[in-house]
């Protein structure tokens, strides 16, 4: 399949040339004389590189590339310009541009931009697909059901997800603490934000104090580096304690202050 290019010049001349060119290595290319007339294209046309000018009359190229980067920032953006200057081209690329042609410039200047360009277009596309597999992958661990206990639990989370608070899940082994927690996390404004589990029972006594709390180096033998413990992985996300109950008595009274006095 032919990938797209959206070229956008005042100058016929140059459109023209910039379509041979790219037509030439096997594009599919549209053009547009102003910023005005690119926006439709970009709008209804699957375009997977947009190649513009800088000085255009109208809109202009600047805000064709900040609006594109707005609306369209998976579509990577090429600047070509007869008026190359280090200011422009950093400001270019400020905007949001992945690459800078300062006119005139060799045909196989272009090409190389495209060419990169399009690979990049490829690698944020499949970000995009990765995003979307986490996304279904988490709906998929959803809690789900249909029974009053069900929409009670859902109910309660509910009222404390919005909060930055302290909750204690309790419940038999197997019947989906964790889950509980993980509903909360993603309900909350917390979602975006670091998740930490850690399993109190699995991690050895004299482990345990440093990974929640973790140490600098050379605060014992064999502390090579400074480690962040799990409480400082998990800042301004979720800390999920499984299993909190089998944590030692003097390590849980040092926890308790954390959990109390957030610090």
């Amino acid at each position: 399949m032919k990938r797209t290019v959206l070229v956008v010049d005042d100058e016929a001349n140059m459109q023209k040339v910039m379509r041979m060119v790219l037509e030439d290595v096997g594009y599919a290319v549209i053009t547009a004389g102003s910023a005005e007339a690119a926006l439709p294209h970009l709008r209804k046309d699957d375009v997977d590189v947009l190649v513009t000018d800088v000085r255009m009359p109208g809109m202009g190229g600047e805000a064709l590339i900040t609006r594109s980067r707005s609306e369209h920032p998976e579509v990577p953006v090429i600047v070509v310009t007869a008026h190359g200057t280090i200011k422009s081209a950093v400001r270019a690329v400020s905007s949001g541009a992945s690459d800078y042609l300062t006119k005139p410039f060799e045909p196989e200047e272009l090409e190389i931009a495209v060419h990169n360009a399009v690979k990049l277009r490829d690698i944020l596309r499949e970000n995009q697909q990765l995003k979307a597999t986490v996304k279904q992958s988490q709906v998929g661990k959803q809690l789900l059901g249909n029974s009053p206990a069900t929409q009670n639990l859902l109910e309660e989370i509910q009222r404390v997800a919005p909060y930055k608070t302290n909750v204690l899940i309790m419940g038999e082994s197997g019947t989906g603490k964790e889950l509980v927690a993980r509903t909360i996390h993603q309900s909350g404004p917390r979602r975006d934000r670091p998740w930490v589990a850690i399993n109190c029972s699995a991690i050895p006594r004299d482990l345990m104090e440093s990974e929640l709390f973790g140490y600098v180096k050379g605060a014992f033998t064999g502390a090579n580096q400074s480690r962040l413990g799990r409480l400082e992985q998990a800042q301004g996300g979720t800390l999920f304690l499984d299993e909190i109950g089998d944590l030692d008595p003097a390590l849980q009274t040092k926890l308790l202050r954390v959990l109390q006095e957030r610090e």
